[in-house]
């Protein structure tokens, strides 16, 4: 493989032209075939309005590694080399035994990739979230942005794909990354439906309008691969012993039962957080930042970045809506810069808790809205919280996530950044370091704010912010503001608009963990922005499959039967949180339609099960058999390998057996025989504890059914579940029985 690096090309060009300019490079003709890959692309805009395309781009002339080093050396051309690309690699399983099935706590990036590199290498892990699946959550966030109304469970902070599928998707990363992670979560996503470029764009985004199909997408290769997915699912304690974690505990009481946890909640967790710091979890405080999201006409960014701001100059030359990068240092010593930078994109109102807001920005992948936004934040630490204490900067950011809602009065409060500073300098110049202490209340009529889109998803109203932030950091801020519009024309003139509060840059608190990437509770791993580990999509997503790495490398390959074991347990829990009332009411849907199939409707006799627990209750639908002239049988365990079904007389005693369960006595009426019955004229009613749309059924573990079904493979069948038995993928063995059908309620 030949890499051709700085390669530059007038924007606008053609495929055709980049060809010619790589063979050219080359020095070989048209005649040679030439296949390519753009690793990366930037725009060069130093000499704007003259912009320049830049790539990176591997070229395959199907010859040997040999042959490309020769030609590499030949060329004498320091950006023509010849390289062998390194993929990523999943290590080698460790030894250890898992003995119970790992659970993963939030579905945001480092959740999901997580999930899925433990799925999709035999873990068959137990993904939670305490929010909604991306399609539900979508509804919740839009009604909220509508009534005001908002759902603690459902919105920007909280559901499937974290905060970041209701942003930009942006997928830049600091990181240095020499272990093909980054390259490994682009072509996940890739793989998922995201667009190609994001693996060779500088700046790769992917739009929250194509997240909300990328995302789902993810969950069903989970699911596909063995994982399980459960919604509405919040954590609330773990239930420790010996300094190690025994189980999971949720909010509805159910108890999981795992020793592996890979705790990746999102920095907007806090109950979470709060309750696991109570339980006795290690935390430490973390600095973070917090400002405004300012917002400006798009076409003001592309200007200064371009030098061209019209539609048709930008299509033309092929250019995105610019984006941006700023820092400072104010006076105080304190960095200020801008954060999750929104090209043609929206402020969005991201609040998670009733009487607080949080605002963050968000982009759709064309990236067409009239304004640009992003974060323009100060750092802050420990000595602006007020203490050491590990939930010192939940507090402060509360604090004024709850100001900002009386100043927004319930919404999201906005002002343009000039009448801000007004505000501010003009208090400080009466009252020297009391600016900020007032809250602003009084309604602010500016007819910009009225006549112009500000592209805010949600409702807002006009506020004084002055007083929002603590004196000094807004002071940092104005001279942050001031800096950036020396460098971007305009940056802090009368079109830019400020919305508040951005409190919610990453986590401020770390979980800290060893070099096994545990925590001091062992088979407890932090993991992601919540725990203190990632500040974006893709740091998060890389910080999950390092997790996932590290659990790879302690723990051996589980076998189908702890599989089985794990997701008995599970199934279990599941079905014993249907409430009595529910389950009957949902037991007389299923048999109704049970006595509508032909296959019932033709039967002479009806193989069933006599339910105990929380099973399907299957009493009423025995008398309905009997009343419909059914030969009714019921089974008997008569060993470890042995089962038979024994004809059930109505009034006839059932005798409970050691496993608890009513059976028939061996009694004249005697047992199933299919001669006497008539091949195909039978219909067995399967129990289980879980079951798939493929007909996979997780039984109790004796096989009993199993041999039943191989050995009359004549009879119909039909399995019967509550809908939260079911799962995308029971895990089956060779001697296991795939059923006809399955009836849920």
């Amino acid at each position: 493989m030949i890499r051709i690096s700085q390669l530059k090309m007038p924007c606008g060009h053609s495929g055709r032209d980049l060809e010619n300019r790589i063979r050219k490079v080359l020095r070989i003709g048209n005649g040679t075939p030439l296949h390519m890959e753009i690793r990366r692309h930037s725009v060069d805009a130093r000499k704007k309005p003259v912009l320049f395309d830049i790539y990176t781009v591997d070229v395959d002339l199907r010859q040997s590694p040999a042959a490309d080093k020769k030609l590499a050396e030949r060329l004498r051309n320091r950006d023509v080399t010849a390289v062998a690309p390194a993929g990523y690699s999943f290590p080698a399983a460790g030894t250890g035994r898992m003995t119970r099935r790992p659970v993963v706590i939030g579905a945001g990036p480092a959740g999901l990739f997580c999930a899925l590199m433990l799925a999709e290498h035999g873990y068959y892990p137990l993904l939670l979230e305490r929010g909604k699946c991306v399609e539900e959550r979508d509804r919740s966030i839009r009604e909220y942005w509508e009534s005001g109304v908002l759902d603690p469970s459902s919105n920007v902070q909280f559901g499937e794909g974290g905060a970041g599928t209701f942003s930009d998707g942006k997928l830049n990363t600091q990181i240095n990354d020499k272990t093909g992670r980054s390259e490994q979560v682009l072509k996940i996503f890739v793989e998922a439906g995201a667009p190609r470029d994001i693996l060779y764009e500088a700046r790769p985004h992917i739009g929250t309008d194509k997240l909300k199909e990328v995302i789902p997408a993810i969950r069903r290769r989970i699911l596909a691969a063995g994982g399980d997915v459960r919604f509405g699912a919040q954590v609330t304690d773990l239930d420790l012993e010996g300094g190690r974690v025994r189980a999971v505990i949720l909010a509805d009481g159910t108890r999981l039962e795992t020793d592996t946890v890979v705790l990746a909640p999102g920095h907007s967790a806090r109950d979470t957080i709060r309750s696991l710091f109570d339980r006795g979890i290690p935390m430490e405080p973390k600095a973070f930042a917090i400002g405004f999201r300012i917002s400006h006409p798009q076409s003001l960014i592309d200007r200064s970045q371009y030098g061209v701001w019209e539609k048709e100059d930008l299509d033309r030359l092929g250019l995105s809506a610019a984006s941006y990068k700023l820092t400072a240092r104010a006076a105080s010593g304190r960095g200020v810069y801008s954060f999750c930078m929104c090209p043609g994109g929206y402020i969005v109102d991201a609040s998670s808790e009733t009487g607080r807001i949080a605002v963050n920005g968000m982009s759709e992948h064309a990236r067409n809205s009239a304004r640009a936004n992003s974060a323009i934040v100060c750092t802050v630490g420990p000595e602006e919280f007020g203490g050491d204490h590990p939930l010192e900067g939940i507090r402060f950011q509360r604090e004024l996530e709850e100001k900002a809602y009386r100043l927004g009065k319930g919404a999201v409060p906005v002002q343009r950044y000039q009448l801000l500073k007004e505000k501010f300098l003009e208090r400080e110049s009466a009252d020297p370091g009391s600016a900020g202490q007032s809250a602003g209340q009084e309604d602010l009529p500016d007819p910009y704010l009225q006549e112009h889109d500000l592209c805010i998803r949600g409702r807002w109203n006009p506020a004084d912010l002055s007083s929002l932030l603590p004196p000094d950091l807004t002071r940092d801020f104005i001279e942050g503001m001031e800096d950036f519009g020396r460098k971007i024309e305009g940056f802090a003139g009368p079109e830019a608009v400020a919305a508040g509060i951005e409190a919610r840059t990453s986590s401020p608190v770390r979980i800290p963990r060893g070099e096994d990437l545990q925590s001091q509770i062992r088979g407890l791993y932090p993991c992601g922005e919540g725990a203190g580990y990632a500040g974006g999509i893709m740091s998060a997503a890389m910080d999950g499959l390092r997790v996932a790495e590290a659990i790879r490398k302690t723990f051996e390959e589980p076998s189908v039967a702890q599989v089985k074991r794990w997701k008995r347990r599970q199934a279990l829990a599941v079905r014993n949180a249907v409430s009595e009332e529910e389950r009957e009411a949902r037991s007389r849907q299923i048999f109704e339609e049970v006595t509508k199939l032909s296959d019932y409707r033709s039967a002479e006799c009806v193989l069933c099960y006599y339910s105990i627990g929380s099973e399907v209750l299957t009493r009423q639908f025995i008398d309905r058999a009997l009343i419909d002239g059914k030969k009714v049988y019921l089974p008997r365990i008569l060993s470890r390998e042995e089962m038979r079904f024994y004809r059930y007389v109505p009034g006839e005693r059932l005798q409970v057996s050691d496993r608890g369960i009513p059976e028939p006595q061996a009694s004249e009426s005697g047992d199933y025989d299919t001669a006497e019955n008539g091949a195909g004229r039978c219909l067995v009613i399967v129990p289980g504890l879980s079951f798939d749309s493929r007909g996979g059924r997780l039984g109790y573990g004796g096989g009993y059914y199993d041999r039943f079904l191989r050995e009359h493979p004549e009879v119909s069948v039909c399995a019967v579940s509550f809908r939260e038995q079911m799962t995308e993928n029971v895990p089956m063995g060779p001697l296991d029985v795939r059923i006809d059908r399955v009836i849920v309620k």
